[in-house]
């Protein structure tokens, strides 16, 4: 089963299976109500890559997802619904509401977006915050992938890390 994770600058933050990532971002576009700019840049992250400025709006759309999430009961039946399988899941499906569910998914997106402000703040080069396959030797290739093969994913094309 393929680990993945968020990368930005000089980081990667493994986070889990890649199911338990897609449900992850399904439970935004289901539990939150997204303006057209939010969705464009959830999408961006799922899809692609998160550009230099766009990193400020989506950190402010996962400030505020994970607040809206920490008001919302989890319902295990929902969180199926929404692509979750328990059989192989690494999620902890006893926390009480969504964002304890993915703490650590928020958590590691906002250290991906500190280490690429910072690897641009210091290197004046942009490594973008974009979620990867972790495991090796996929992360190799996923690391050289030039972005204008994300720039030509279609809108029905999978991420490259869901394949």
């Amino acid at each position: 089963m393929k680990r993945v994770g968020f990368q930005g600058g000089s980081s990667i933050f493994e986070l889990g299976i890649a199911s338990d990532m897609a449900c992850f971002f399904s439970v935004i576009r289901g539990k939150i109500e997204l303006s057209r700019s939010e969705l464009l840049i959830l999408d961006r992250l799922y899809r692609r890559y998160l550009r230099l400025e766009e990193l400020e709006g989506a950190t402010v759309l996962m400030l505020r997802s994970r607040q809206c999430l920490a008001g919302i009961s989890t319902c295990m039946v929902e969180l199926e619904g929404l692509g979750w399988r328990s059989n192989n899941s690494c999620l902890d499906s006893t926390c009480l509401n969504y964002a304890e569910i993915f703490v650590k998914y928020f958590d590691g997106f906002e250290y991906c977006v500190e280490s690429a402000k910072g690897f641009y703040e210091d290197w004046g080069v942009y490594k973008p915050v974009r979620t990867v396959v972790c495991d090796m030797p996929d992360y190799m290739v996923e690391k050289l992938r030039p972005l204008d093969e994300y720039d030509s994913l279609g809108a029905n094309d999978p991420p490259f890390w869901l394949r």
